[in-house]
């Protein structure tokens, strides 16, 4: 009798502990980039008739929380939100007690993820609940950016600066002598664009919170018109082109795979070479504007116009502050048309590739050729972010299975964004190239399509 009442007791007991419920006790992230976000929501429901209670979360340095409420009432519910804040890249696994009053012992709640990159101002604090515009707007703080020369360290007046959080809300002003540029924002993550017209420019991702209300970009100041020539020619002198058929040049440090630098006059043989789909992904934002990158990306694509028949297929889409469609994908019966759509492409706006990727995709699946050379070529200077959209990087896989390549075309991108590019390239089962000069401009497009579309035996 009494076994069976401490029985009775146990299982009561039990029982009464297992009725807070969690919606999920695992969360994976996925592969998570500088900008992505990094915290999770947890609802917590209370199906007992007492009131329960978040005792305490375990200590870890790379977590952080936050609870809607601390009190669980009978049959209501609460949110506790999760952020992880890496100390270093690569994967991870944290595993994190919750201790409740209705449990003697806490439920374990695990987060995994891939950190690919980190962020360069990484703010501790977790996210609040705020959901609308005019709630954080209740939480403004003076934010300042700061521009110098890299060298000289000296302020840089009259510097274009854009804060970009989502496409309803961008502040923008331009840098004052001592080249600072301050506005009141709310707090969040934001997307700071820097365009001078005697610097580099420079696109990063920073949170701004109370406790980082600055960030400084050292810029790079642009070669003058005659030092940039000179360096150009000698540039072009020591990667002269190689003219042998049969030879190819050794890979570089940001090349996947080696590409021959060779080009032949007249179109594509159609015994020689597959049917191709190809759709261009271009970046017009406001950065292709410096060192003649908007250029090298025209002179990429209007050198394979030539070479291209009627029988292949060519899509082309444009992205900046929004994606746009350019070009319909479509056979190649009427070069002239492309060829002035091409030339008359300027660059201006924010990037936002996310959309444009998707609608690449959707594009490339209209005249996807099942003995063809599919390819997806992205030309940009080197942000892209894929990582934000959980959504990018699975479609670039499944794609990339089905047999559409995603290659990516550097023009003058910084070693910095290297990594990125090669990384998006390889996802996608395609190629990375570095575009540096007008001469590599004309030919390496070229032979990375012949390079793909040739028919092997």
């Amino acid at each position: 009798m009494i076994r069976l009442l401490i029985c009775t007791l146990f299982l009561g007991n039990h029982c009464l502990f297992s009725q807070v419920f969690f919606d999920k006790t695992t969360h994976v992230f996925g592969e998570l980039n500088a900008s992505s976000d990094r915290y999770v929501d947890f609802t917590l429901l209370n199906k007992t008739n007492k009131t329960a209670f978040i005792l305490r979360i375990a200590n870890d340095r790379e977590i952080s929380y936050r609870f809607s409420s601390k009190t669980i009432k009978p049959d209501s519910s609460i949110v506790l939100r999760l952020q992880y804040n890496p100390s270093q890249k690569g994967k991870f696994k944290k595993e994190i007690p919750i201790y409740l009053s209705a449990s003697p012992e806490p439920t374990m709640v695990t987060l995994t993820g891939t950190m690919l990159s980190l962020p360069q101002n990484l703010s501790p604090d977790c996210p609040d609940f705020s959901s609308s515009r005019e709630d954080l707007n209740l939480q403004a703080i003076g934010a300042t950016v700061k521009v110098i020369d890299k060298k000289s360290k000296r302020p840089i007046p009259e510097t274009q600066i854009k804060l970009f959080q989502d496409p309803k809300y961008t502040v923008e002003g331009i840098t004052d002598a001592s080249g600072n540029y301050s506005a009141a924002i709310p707090l969040g993550l934001y997307f700071v664009i820097v365009n001078s017209a005697t610097h580099q420019s420079e696109q990063r991702s920073i949170y701004f919170n109370k406790n980082n209300r600055a960030a400084t970009f050292e810029l790079q100041a642009l070669p003058k018109p005659t030092e940039q020539k000179k360096e150009e020619a000698e540039q072009i002198i020591a990667e002269k082109p190689i003219t042998d058929p049969t030879a190819t040049i050794s890979p570089k440090k940001d090349t996947i795979e080696p590409v021959s630098i060779v080009i032949n006059e007249g179109e594509l043989s159609v015994e020689k070479y597959k049917v191709n789909n190809l759709i261009f992904l271009l970046d017009i934002s406001s950065s292709m504007q410096k060192r003649e990158r908007i250029e090298l990306l025209k002179q990429s694509v209007l050198a394979l116009l030539p070479l291209l028949r009627t029988i292949d297929y060519i899509g082309i889409i444009t992205y900046a502050t929004n994606a746009k469609v350019l070009l319909e994908n479509q056979q190649v019966t009427n070069k002239q048309v492309i060829k002035q759509l091409i030339s008359e492409i300027k660059a201006e706006g924010f990037t936002k590739e996310g959309k444009g990727i998707k609608k690449a995709y959707e594009m490339a699946n209209q005249h996807y050729n099942f003995n063809g050379n599919n390819e997806i070529i992205i030309i940009t200077d080197g942000i892209f972010n894929i990582y934000k959209d959980q959504e990018i990087i699975p479609l670039i896989r499944k794609n990339a299975r089905k047999g559409i390549k995603l290659s990516v075309i550097g023009m003058k991108n910084g070693e910095l964004t290297s990594d990125t590019l090669q990384d998006i390239a390889r996802k996608g089962k395609g190629t990375y190239i570095k575009v540096n000069n007008e001469d590599e401009a004309k030919t390496i497009l070229v032979n990375q399509i012949k390079k793909n579309s040739a028919i092997t035996h």
